[in-house]
């Protein structure tokens, strides 16, 4: 098993929909950047119950809700969550001054170390929607954002009742971020992170079936 855990560090997953990547497992932690769907993430272990992974990019090092990281598997793609034992990812331990020292000493909010060293420890669970970010997002790759439409401007001399909607347009609550390379605020979603060997997390051992509880830890 620990061989098998050891050939899943190397393999790739896959965000499900837009999501932010932490320096931590949990939502609590600061947003490292956000992810776009499809993005391709190496994983390289989660914690016990698979609700947060420790994952990486080029450039990018952070943790990721299991839920919306998608393996293939047998011929589909699954959620770590629910089939990580299964497919045999390595479980490892946040080790946060290691980890933090090793991947975050350039980022914005690293001068406030030793306040989240000392933050009561997350319990995990689903990231909440909404909430300010902790630092801006960069986006690492993904579609172009849509441009904002230009509204029409009354013309003097003529009142104007309330607009009424375009066809064709709908409005409604903005979709969670998604770009490789910013965190969630919010929180949502992508298609889709311990360290094995590397800082941060350490290796604790890796099985063969995947589950799907929100909460870590």
């Amino acid at each position: 098993m620990a061989l098998f855990g050891a050939a899943f560090a190397q393999s790739l997953a896959y965000t499900n929909q837009p999501v932010d990547v932490y320096a931590g497992p949990s939502g609590d932690y600061p947003v490292v950047a956000q992810v776009p769907p499809s993005a391709e993430l190496t994983v390289y272990g989660c914690v016990s119950d698979y609700s947060w992974c420790d994952v990486g990019a080029p450039g990018l090092r952070g943790w990721v809700y299991g839920e919306y990281l998608d393996y293939p598997y047998q011929g589909t793609e699954v959620p770590i969550m629910t089939y990580g034992l299964q497919i045999g990812v390595p479980v490892v331990a946040f080790s946060f001054g290691t980890y933090w020292d090793h991947y975050y000493r350039g980022q914005p909010w690293y001068h406030d170390r030793d306040r989240w060293a000392n933050h009561p420890r997350p319990h995990g669970g689903q990231p909440a929607a909404g909430g300010p970010a902790m630092n801006p997002r960069p986006v690492m790759h993904g579609s172009p954002q849509p441009q904002p439409q230009p509204q029409p401007q009354p013309q003097p001399g003529y009142a104007h009742g309330p607009m009424q909607p375009q066809p064709g347009y709908t409005h409604g609550p903005a979709q969670p971020p998604g770009q490789m390379t910013g965190g969630p605020q919010g929180q949502a979603a992508g298609h889709p992170g311990g360290p094995s060997g590397e800082h941060g997390g350490e290796a604790r051992g890796g099985n063969g079936d995947r589950n799907h509880p929100p909460d870590n830890h």
